[in-house]
């Protein structure tokens, strides 16, 4: 949006500008003289701000952890419902569609069970939108160079 009216647009941290910032009569007439005055003495310290490819991309990273975050939340209530009424379980078969009903089966109460059920639900859709996540992921990071070429070191 700026761009029309300017050459170049710099966002400056004022943390490093005290200059600026420290100052108790600051108006908009005297921050920008100073600003100007920084411009050329070469101390203006630009905060970096990343595209919108890559913004969007650390977007998608951030929805992956956050739904890895879920994924793990839900499991942990999933055991937890089980561990109420006196149930053990431990590993993972309790989360796999096969088993899921011999488990539910140990639940007495019709209510607790339908409890788990949903919790179990949760699992299963939160684990399936974590794999559409990756999949945008691995799309996605095709583009950046930075990527690929971490990719190619041992490890």
């Amino acid at each position: 949006m700026l761009h029309a009216y300017a050459q170049q647009v710099v966002v400056v941290d004022p943390v490093c500008n005290h200059w600026n910032s420290k100052d108790e009569r600051i108006n908009d007439q005297a921050a920008a003289r100073k600003l100007v005055h920084l411009l050329r003495g070469g101390l203006i310290h630009p905060v970096h701000h990343s595209t919108q490819q890559h913004q969007a991309f650390k977007e998608l990273i951030l929805a992956y952890h956050d739904t890895t975050r879920e994924i793990v939340r839900f499991k942990s209530n999933v055991k937890a419902k089980f561990r109420q009424h006196g149930i053990t379980c431990s590993g993972q078969s309790i989360y796999t569609a096969s088993k899921q009903e011999q488990w539910l089966a140990k639940l007495e109460p019709r209510l607790v069970r339908i409890q788990a059920e949903l919790l179990l639900n949760s699992v299963d859709y939160f684990s399936e939108q974590k794999q559409r996540l990756r999949e945008q992921v691995a799309a996605s990071s095709r583009q950046f160079p930075e990527i690929r070429r971490f990719c190619k070191l041992p490890g």
